[in-house]
């Protein structure tokens, strides 16, 4: 019960994101990159079960240690994205040099948390997924999350 209102919870709060602050000529060319480089790596989405099985039921021998590098990773992914839509938010005048960079790490971020084990906790990997691909809008949907 409680999974499915956060999992409402998060796509409403994307498809606010997308209406009310999709604005600005370099926003919609890094959105829609970002998209498209993302929807030529589909393939790889074939692999979530398999992965998913794997990583798994290796957590689940080792007690989560050895996936501790692979979060690490989505990690490091993750804050570089917060980090470079907070500045896309708050420095305009970075935008140019923080394009290349986002739409090229965006969708494979995206990817790569779609391949590691969540669990069950659906609601968390949809919210680390959108993150991910609303970039550079990234930090705009985490504060339109958490405030509610």
């Amino acid at each position: 019960m409680v999974t499915g209102v956060n999992l409402a919870l998060h796509q409403n709060a994307f498809n606010t994101t997308l209406e009310e602050d999709m604005h600005g000529f370099l926003t919609k060319s890094a959105f829609l990159t970002s998209t498209g480089i993302a929807t030529l790596l589909t393939p790889i989405s074939l692999l979530n079960p398999v992965t998913t099985i794997v990583f798994g039921f290796m957590g689940s021998i080792t007690f989560k240690i050895a996936l501790i590098p692979l979060f690490a990773i989505a990690l490091v992914l993750g804050l570089f994205l917060f980090g470079s839509s907070w500045l896309w938010i708050k420095a305009p005048v970075l935008r140019i040099l923080l394009f290349l960079p986002g739409i090229l790490i965006a969708p494979i971020a995206t990817r790569y948390v779609g391949l590691l084990p969540f669990y069950g906790k659906v609601d968390i990997r949809l919210a680390a997924i959108n993150i991910c691909m609303i970039w550079p809008l990234s930090f705009s949907l985490y504060r339109r999350t958490v405030d509610g």
